[in-house]
């Protein structure tokens, strides 16, 4: 029998350690650390590995100040005119986190200056490999220009985008994904896109995507509720070569749709497997199209939304039919793995 070694203390064995902290919830954590000076040695990196910080307040930027080593996802709300004072007043050298989920839920709204401060210390952050903004902010493109510039210029780890703002325009889009383009998954879902559909902005779209560099976005998931064909939304998609899932939903011009399944047939988007449609104005006129694209996907498919029943039930007619059809599947083998549909009205 091997010698067991009795003086070693199962703090001493990290995975002992992650394996306590999963039953304990923060607060007991927290009363860990004041156990003894070795507990808090082990603990706190595991206690403020993902802190939650929901008050802007000395105490709480005093905190993150003294264990921001051990930070590595940070989800807060914290960005109000009191924090810009305190994100002036503490530093953080040491801020090594990997990501950021930002989330907007105060009942204010920042001034340009402020928002223009906070996209700066994001700039400092640039081991980030996630970074996820849910904001309320004035749609001011000079703001998303230089979110788009801080994108592209400050995080060059970065590979997982959100962002959810209130409104923003196509061309705002555009740019995002632009500065985003060495990143595998995007996701650009505003409440609203305000039209614009001014020949400069346009313009300014079209010179955006001939600047653009083929992408390295495997997942792409963009709200495009009420884009009208002059913006180029496929030469977008043309400049995601790798593209393996795509989402898209809103309510926009049919031809968009035709477009895309035009695409898909061609086999232009040769790595994508999963496509998710959300469709807000679906109509009769857009069925055939449903079905060309069902040519091209493997028997997996799921529909829901308002759509009438005989009309759903000429789309899984069509699916069950081809599902046991091997001529169909033989073709599909080249397409979509994936089809889901939210269809409505």
């Amino acid at each position: 029998m091997s010698h067991i070694n009795t003086n070693i203390s199962p703090l001493d064995i990290p995975h002992i350690i992650e394996n306590i902290a999963q039953y304990l919830l923060p607060q007991d954590l927290a009363k860990c650390l004041s156990v003894c000076k070795d507990w808090s040695w082990n603990f706190a990196p595991v206690l403020w590995r993902e802190p939650k910080i929901v008050n802007s307040n000395d105490w709480q930027f005093r905190a993150l100040n003294c264990y921001q080593k051990h930070i590595r996802i940070l989800h807060t709300s914290l960005f109000d005119p009191m924090t810009i004072d305190s994100l002036r007043q503490w530093p953080w050298p040491s801020l090594n986190i990997q990501k950021l989920v930002y989330v907007h839920v105060r009942n204010y709204e920042l001034s340009y200056s402020q928002s223009l401060e906070i996209l700066q210390w994001l700039s400092t952050l640039t081991s980030l490999e996630t970074l996820e903004l849910i904001v309320a902010q004035n749609e001011q493109p000079l703001l998303f220009d230089q979110m788009a510039h801080v994108l592209s210029t400050s995080f060059p780890n970065l590979r997982n985008m959100v962002l959810m703002p209130v409104v923003c325009s196509m061309r705002d889009i555009y740019q995002i994904v632009k500065a985003c383009s060495r990143c595998e998954y995007v996701l650009i879902r505003p409440s609203a896109i305000y039209k614009n559909d001014a020949s400069d902005e346009v313009d300014i779209s079209r010179k955006t995507l001939e600047e653009m560099p083929s992408t390295n976005i495997r997942r792409l998931c963009l709200n495009i509720n009420g884009m009208s064909r002059e913006f180029p939304f496929v030469a977008l998609l043309r400049k995601c070569p790798l593209l393996q899932e795509l989402t898209i939903e809103g309510k926009h011009d049919p031809e968009l749709f035709r477009d895309l399944t035009m695409m898909i047939k061609g086999k232009e988007l040769s790595q994508l497997k999963c496509l998710h449609l959300v469709v807000y104005d679906w109509t009769y006129d857009q069925e055939s199209l449903v079905i060309e694209l069902f040519r091209f996907t493997d028997p997996i498919f799921d529909s829901h939304g308002g759509t009438d029943t005989l009309k759903n039930d000429r789309l899984r007619s069509y699916n069950n039919s081809k599902t046991n059809d091997g001529n169909s599947n033989s073709e599909a083998k080249s397409g979509l793995e994936s089809l889901r549909m939210h269809l409505g009205l």
